[in-house]
């Protein structure tokens, strides 16, 4: 999730299918569990999604 760092941006959340170098205007906020990978393939751009806590 981009936070201050990123300005207008902030609280923007972004699904990333590889690791990307650490940035301190980033926050992770989750992973992605390896069973679940596949599901990536059915998310489109601007797509709404609801993250929840199991």
């Amino acid at each position: 999730m981009d936070n201050d760092g990123y300005g207008r941006y902030r609280g923007e959340v972004q699904i990333a299918k590889r690791n990307l170098s650490a940035n301190a205007n980033v926050n992770v906020i989750g992973y992605v569990i390896e069973e679940d990978h596949e599901l990536l393939s059915l998310v489109r751009p601007g797509q709404k999604l609801e993250l929840i806590t199991v």
